[in-house]
């Protein structure tokens, strides 16, 4: 089972980009390695540019094979993408196509679509350069990211 996660970025005129992320939405995985390795305006543009991501990592690293930890070539966690911690997309290293990053004018729109997209958690990173984040289980989704939490290396470690 995979915990999903929705990875956004402010805008200057305060819309939202934003991606699916399909592995290890929890904070202590995904929220750490945005916070450790994606905290800087351009490498999460580049990021972002790349589409919808199956196993975010701390590189944006090269076209991989997508299934090479399953093709049986490779000695468990001895695959490329492993050894250079290369984020895996599903654009650019399994061809599909219709994945590109999505605009929202609006927060709530961005958790709406998050929510319906079976996003556990949805990540922000405001203009401001702070990363924010909310559970999107819960019954009341976000309509400012004021109503976000901060996301924190200690919110990663709880």
């Amino acid at each position: 089972m995979s915990t999903r996660c929705f990875i956004a970025k402010e805008n200057s005129n305060g819309s939202f980009r934003a991606v699916y992320s399909h592995f290890d939405g929890y904070p202590s995985c995904n929220g750490k390695i945005l916070i450790d390795h994606y905290s800087d305006h351009q490498k999460l543009d580049a990021l972002l540019d790349e589409g919808s991501i199956s196993v975010l990592r701390g590189e944006i690293g090269e076209k991989h094979d997508f299934d090479a930890t399953y093709s049986g070539q490779y000695e468990h966690g001895k695959t490329p993408q492993q050894i250079n911690e290369w984020t895996t997309f599903y654009g650019r290293d399994r061809g599909e196509e219709n994945i590109d990053a999505n605009s929202y004018n609006t927060v709530l729109k961005l958790a709406d679509s998050a929510k319906e997209s079976w996003a556990n958690y949805l990540y922000v990173f405001t203009k401001e350069g702070i990363w924010r984040y909310d559970y999107l289980l819960s019954d009341e989704l976000p309509d400012s990211l004021d109503k976000m939490e901060e996301l924190t290396l200690e919110a990663c470690e709880a």
